[in-house]
């Protein structure tokens, strides 16, 4: 398997053939110029937010810049993207699986690059990002990547979510005493549930 290495803004990340943005994305000719990318930034984990970066530019200036639309779905039932936001936004509508994570964000002039946090299900997700003006698609990415269904946390030696330590710091002052030890015990077992932690 081909592995691709992107850099954005002094973070590397190794992504797999199988990640890395395809060439096949829509470019609209009234935008010359104008390019959008994807990459995962760290791991993909459920329970957790993901990072997702969208990068680029945008080299024809218009009245009140660009900005980011980007949805994301179960790669399994869905796999392909529509050309411009406005087809990928039908598509969803008869879609369960699939959701608008970004809507409008601004990218600007120029280069940019925008992150996008979500959680995803574990399995693979398929990523449809759309660098608008108003509502006229500039260009188009997709990304594919997998969500593991175990989290860092569920690793060996891993240090939990701060979500987590968070929810069991609240859990002890709550059930403070002896007489409250087993709400305090269900309390903690049920953030350790949430946060997916052994």
């Amino acid at each position: 398997m081909k592995l691709v290495t992107l850099t954005l803004t002094g973070l590397v990340v190794t992504l797999s053939a199988a990640q890395a943005a395809p060439a096949g994305a829509y470019n609209n000719p009234n935008y010359p110029g104008s390019t959008l990318s994807l990459a995962v930034s760290g791991q993909s984990a459920t329970g957790q937010l993901t990072t997702i970066v969208a990068s680029g530019t945008n080299t024809l200036e218009v009245v009140g810049g660009y900005q980011l639309d980007m949805y994301a779905k179960v790669a399994s039932i869905d796999h392909a993207c529509g050309n411009t936001s406005f087809e990928e936004k039908g598509a969803s509508i008869n879609e369960p699986t699939e959701s608008q994570i970004a809507f409008g964000l601004s990218e600007g002039f120029g280069p940019f690059s925008v992150p996008v946090k979500a959680m995803f299900n574990s399995g693979t997700t398929v990523l449809c990002a759309y660098s608008l003006w108003s509502y006229d698609t500039a260009v188009s990415a997709t990304l594919s990547f997998t969500t593991s269904a175990t989290g860092s946390a569920g690793q060996p030696g891993a240090k939990p979510p701060s979500g987590y330590t968070h929810a069991v710091a609240k859990c002890k002052k709550l059930y403070e005493g002896a007489s409250k030890k087993n709400k305090r015990a269900k309390c903690i077992a049920a953030a350790k549930r949430h946060y997916h932690v052994k």
